[in-house]
């Protein structure tokens, strides 16, 4: 959990990195994406209901795209400036109380990690963007994911109060700065030797493809596929532990990719899943 937390931070530096770069990121390209979110989000959740308050961020960072090339472009402090605050005020929040926790403090507000989805994005979007200008050395790169590692599992062992509800369930430390810097690390490692390894590159690519099936469809495979992954730990003998749970978490994460090939080979369906 603690290395998986740094993927929605990820998702959006990938898209600060492409889109805030893009000479074609119009305000009418943008809108047309956003109009594929909402038909996407209104049909595959009435098909199986899956979390997308994803969805709602991603389309409040689209639409923002053209407002924030602006002013990069033509107000650059005034844009640095902005994304600043929202990093200190939604990270010194979040800091605050992973403090709170290990100091023992009851603080006031509910028990959990706080602030708005979407302010973390554009705060991730911007990182995102800074990395296509200036990448950090290889050895900075890999001292920040080491960062990132030591802050996951301090965060963790903060956080997690339930041991059924991984960092007070929360889907992991996404909104904490240990995902952020390892988010960072990776992505600017990754550019580093991006020319390097076609094959690596090839097989990213296709678990990109994968993520939307993947994020849609994983929560009705949890579903059904329950009663079965009880019944694979009874036949071995064994209690539910970690490692029978990545087995069962990868060979759910393969078959929502393979359903989500599948539904992309169809004429009509494969609108569904553009974006």
């Amino acid at each position: 959990m603690n290395l998986c937390s740094m993927s929605i931070p990820f998702f959006f530096m990938c898209s600060g990195f492409c889109l805030l770069n893009s000479s074609s990121a119009s305000f009418s390209k943008m809108a047309k994406k956003v109009a594929y979110i909402v038909i996407l989000t209104i049909i595959w959740n009435y098909l199986t209901p899956f979390p997308y308050w994803f969805f709602i961020t991603l389309s409040a960072l689209y639409l923002s795209t053209p407002i924030q090339k602006y002013l990069i472009e033509n107000k650059p402090g005034l844009y640095w400036l902005g994304i600043g605050v929202v990093f200190l005020l939604t990270q010194l929040s979040n800091e605050i109380y992973v403090l709170s926790k290990a100091c023992d403090i009851s603080l006031s507000w509910p028990n959990r990690i706080q602030g708005l989805f979407t302010s973390y994005a554009i705060v991730h979007f911007a990182i995102g963007y800074t990395l296509s200008q200036k990448k950090p050395s290889v050895k900075i790169s890999t001292l920040t994911i080491l960062l990132g590692m030591i802050l996951g599992i301090f965060d963790g062992m903060l956080l997690t109060t339930d041991p059924n509800k991984p960092f007070d369930g929360v889907n992991a430390a996404f909104p904490c700065l240990s995902s952020l810097l390892l988010a960072y690390g990776v992505l600017s490692l990754l550019l580093h030797y991006q020319n390097r390894f076609t094959k690596v590159s090839d097989f990213l690519k296709l678990c990109a493809s994968c993520c939307l099936p993947i994020y849609i469809l994983h929560m009705k495979f949890i579903g059904l596929s329950r009663p079965y992954y009880n019944d694979f730990n009874t036949a071995l003998e064994i209690q539910p532990n970690i490692y029978t749970g990545l087995i069962w978490s990868l060979l759910i994460c393969i078959t929502c990719g393979i359903v989500g090939l599948g539904i992309k080979k169809i004429p009509y369906l494969k609108y569904l899943m553009k974006l």
